[in-house]
């Protein structure tokens, strides 16, 4: 595995994070829709 900067994510994390927070988002919809 290439060594990467610590403080520079890589594409696959950033993907991760991506995909997390658009969940997060998501389901924060979700409950507001169902309040």
């Amino acid at each position: 595995m290439p060594c990467y900067d610590d403080d520079r994510p890589t594409q696959q994390e950033e993907l991760l994070i991506r995909k997390l927070v658009d969940n997060v988002e998501q389901h924060e919809r979700i409950q507001v829709l169902t309040e």
